[in-house]
């Protein structure tokens, strides 16, 4: 019976020993191979992804507070992915979405990047695996000769550009001579008093304008959907004791009958200082603005007036400017 008795345990443990070992070999069996290519079992292989600088050139003046890059470069990645302005991060710290505040400073040297004959990618977003872009990327002033580009997606990867080479003629980035490519520019000058130039104009988007109201509140500034709003850069100099103010100013356009009062101080365009009615001690530029209704861009391009009034003059100033 003893024999017997020990015979039996040994039959029992075995068997328990048995089902185990056939129970963990149906779990693995059975369980899903999450990527049979990986043995580490990883849901995913690494994403390759790269930045190639095409082209780039180095652009620096004494007339400038910051030194600029303009670069062709090329994106690829293993996958698709979302590429945007915004991934796009200096080692200074400077996200090439936030740059408005370096145009405005080029378009007081006549130099408008956002024209299309420059070709610069300042705003996009795209699901792509490769992409070309032309990059506009500011530099603060340093002795620094390198600087990197961080793409900041899902893959941070960065590029390195020599500060060393490729300098570039900021002249070259200005308008042709050529009054047809809306090279234009009319200067007034009173002896002892003023003088004010008229450098450019142009058509802004107008995504936020703000008004400041009387009680120091501000608010949208909600113009009709057939409005254009037209930016005046004006340089004005102070050539005697007393400050220049442009107290007024009306832009009329012959062609269409039409006349607009400009923007007064209380009105804020993002990215673009308003000039109206601040006082220039010595020498600034800046922007006046005005809302006009007509139905294409080219009545604008034609030949159009402008009156400026300023605190020193009793005489309206009469600035007739012909962009073709």
């Amino acid at each position: 019976m003893k024999k017997a008795s020990v015979l039996n345990s040994l039959i029992v443990v075995v068997s328990i020993l048995l089902a185990i070992s056939l129970g963990a070999t149906l779990m693995v069996w059975l369980s899903p191979d999450l990527n049979p290519n990986d043995p580490n079992g990883n849901d995913d292989p690494d994403v390759e992804t790269s930045i190639v600088v095409n082209s780039h050139t180095l652009y620096e003046s004494e007339d400038l507070a910051f030194r600029f890059i303009l670069a062709d470069v090329t994106f690829k990645s293993s996958q698709s992915q979302q590429v945007s302005i915004e991934n796009f991060v200096t080692s200074q710290q400077i996200n090439l979405s936030e740059i408005d505040v370096y145009l405005e400073d080029l378009l007081a040297l006549d130099i408008d990047l956002n024209d299309e004959k420059h070709d610069i990618d300042f705003d996009f977003s795209t699901t792509t695996d490769e992409i070309d872009l032309r990059l506009f990327i500011p530099l603060r002033v340093n002795d620094s000769e390198t600087l990197t580009l961080f793409f900041q997606g899902e893959n941070e990867v960065s590029v390195l550009f020599d500060l060393s080479t490729n300098q570039g003629d900021l002249e070259t980035l200005k308008g042709d001579d050529d009054s047809s490519n809306n090279q234009f520019i009319e200067e007034f000058v009173e002896d002892d008093l003023y003088a004010i130039k008229v450098v450019t104009i142009s058509e802004i988007a107008f995504t936020n304008i703000t008004e400041t109201l009387a009680d120091g509140s501000t608010q949208e500034m909600v113009l009709p959907s057939t409005a254009r709003v037209i930016g005046v850069l004006v340089e004005v100099q102070a050539l005697g004791q007393e400050a220049v103010i442009i107290e007024g100013a009306r832009f009329n356009i012959p062609s269409d009958n039409q006349t607009s009062d400009a923007f007064n101080q209380t009105v804020e365009v993002e990215s673009f200082d308003n000039l109206f009615n601040v006082p220039v001690i010595t020498a600034a530029s800046g922007f006046i603005f005005f809302d006009v209704y007509v139905p294409t861009q080219d009545i604008i391009n034609g030949v159009t007036e402008f009156e400026f009034k300023l605190n020193v003059s009793d005489q309206w100033i009469t600035v007739q400017v012909d962009q073709q």
